[in-house]
């Protein structure tokens, strides 16, 4: 029992010391801003003659950004070397349209783990090995879960505004404008995210990047496949020729009609994803009523080793049967 108890107030340590950390870097960031905002103020008012030192030309933005964040970078390096494929979980983090560095994604999932170990422990009195275990696939689920809903929620949204622009860019195209002013033209009057991902092929266009450079990029951050149909589109009329608004006005049906067989698909396979659901989530709502009305027959689950190797054993099953049924009921188009 001193053993037990010890582990605990490591564990609550560890919180405490983890949400300290937190805190401290979010009001630091805040203000970070401030003085960093202060001081380009200060050199833009500063008076400028032929002798001062301060009269040669900065880069404000250059200078403005660098000021008080090698905190951040050295903290953003030590993560790179600690998460595996930093790259790619960037990349990721970035498609959700919010500028989540990979120090916060890497704190909030510490966060996460560390408060469900301590709950498990400390409110529940479960065994430290299945706690940790538990953390851990918090940790680790949790955000991962999170990240991919925020992903998938702008995805739809700019699927839903893709036709729209691409129709503006015919009409632009139709006006006697060139591709470019459509494209800039797109990202003006479209809503987001569609407006923005247009902005900012316009905007690298505008400072010497070609429009295949522009698009390219684009379309390796988004990764979603209507716009790549864009990409190709645009960039095999660049280098054959033809009628452009033509290729763009039939890229627009096709749009439109993929979106509706996704629509079709959806709803065809809605029973199977029902099933799919109240599959999954029947053995955790049965064990959270027993557990609610006899805890003393749920609990040498926890208590005994041979209850946690059939709790294993039963997710380990959960788990392929619900990505069994998920594989079922999803189609490609």
């Amino acid at each position: 029992m001193p053993g037990f108890l010890n582990i605990d107030l490591l564990t609550g340590a560890v919180f405490v010391a983890a949400l300290g950390v937190c805190l401290i870097l979010v009001l630091a960031r805040g203000g970070d801003g401030r003085a960093r905002l202060n001081r380009r103020l200060a050199r833009v008012r500063a008076p400028r003659t032929g002798t001062a030192p301060e009269a040669a030309p900065v880069n404000l933005r250059k200078a403005g950004a660098g000021g008080g964040t090698e905190g951040r970078r050295g903290l953003e390096h030590w993560v790179r070397h600690i998460v595996p494929r930093p790259d790619a979980l960037a990349a990721k983090l970035e498609r959700t349209g919010y500028a989540i560095p990979l120090w916060a994604y890497a704190a909030l999932c510490l966060l996460i783990a560390v408060s469900a170990v301590l709950v498990g422990r400390q409110l529940f009195g479960l065994q430290l090995l299945f706690c940790l275990f538990g953390g851990a696939v918090l940790g680790l689920g949790v955000p991962h879960m999170v990240v991919g809903w925020l992903t998938r929620r702008r995805t739809a949204k700019f699927l839903a505004l893709l036709p729209e622009a691409v129709d503006l860019m015919v009409r632009t195209v139709k006006s006697g404008l060139p591709v470019a002013e459509a494209i800039s033209l797109a990202g003006r009057d479209m809503a987001a995210p569609a407006g923005e991902e247009f902005r900012r092929v316009s905007d690298n266009m505008r400072v010497g990047r070609s429009l295949e450079e522009a698009l390219g990029e684009a379309a390796s951050r988004l990764k979603i496949p209507e716009f790549d149909f864009l990409v190709i589109s645009l960039s095999l009329q660049r280098e054959t020729g033809g009628n452009i608004a033509e290729t763009l006005a039939n890229l627009s049906l096709m749009l439109r009609r993929r979106q509706t067989m996704k629509l079709k698909v959806r709803a065809l396979s809605s029973e199977a994803r029902a099933s799919a659901w109240i599959v999954g989530l029947l053995p955790f709502g049965m064990f959270a009523v027993l557990f609610v009305v006899n805890q003393p027959y749920i609990l040498p689950l926890f208590d005994d080793p041979r209850g946690l190797v059939l709790m294993a054993g039963g997710l380990i099953s959960q788990f392929t049967g619900v990505m069994v049924m998920r594989t079922m009921s999803r189609f490609e188009i």
